[in-house]
């Protein structure tokens, strides 16, 4: 099975020790991972894996300054949707906004192979918002996909 289909099933199986809730103020989170480089640093470690529901947001390094963010969100036991996106980190409001945004619908075969891939959109704007207590918000400007929804850091 490919990496993706894999990530969606762990993630899956996290949802069962896991729920989706609203943020906490002044919590207080240690996580093992390498902070992102800024020039003025967060006062909290963000880089890591959330989850919520079907889906799964993956938070990275880019260059300094700079944060990856990949959005899984499986549709069905074949087709997944996959955004990807980037911005850079403002200190201040512990947000990253973007104007970069892809989407992507995957469809694999039963064994796990991406059959098909179709460019939804590549434009996609929107605000991803961390929070101390290890959980993040995600505004997605174009079709509101997780309106409303809290993802919690796994780990």
């Amino acid at each position: 099975m490919n990496k993706r289909i894999m990530a969606t099933i762990t993630a899956g199986a996290m949802l069962f020790m896991t729920a989706c809730s609203a943020p906490k103020a002044e919590t207080e989170v240690t996580t093992e991972s390498a902070p992102i480089e800024t020039e003025a640093t967060a006062p909290f470690d963000y880089v890591g894996t959330y989850v919520c529901d079907r889906a799964t947001i993956y938070v990275e390094n880019g260059e300094p300054g700079q944060v990856l963010v990949t959005v899984m969100w499986g549709n069905s036991e074949l087709t997944q949707r996959v955004w990807t996106m980037s911005g850079d980190f403002n200190v201040d409001t512990f947000t990253v906004s973007y104007s970069n945004g892809m989407l992507v619908e995957e469809t694999y075969d039963s064994e796990g192979v991406v059959m098909n891939e179709e460019a939804i959109y590549t434009d996609g704007t929107g605000i991803i918002k961390f929070f101390e207590d290890g959980t993040l918000t995600w505004q997605d400007d174009v079709d509101h996909q997780a309106d409303e929804m809290v993802f919690e850091m796994m780990g």
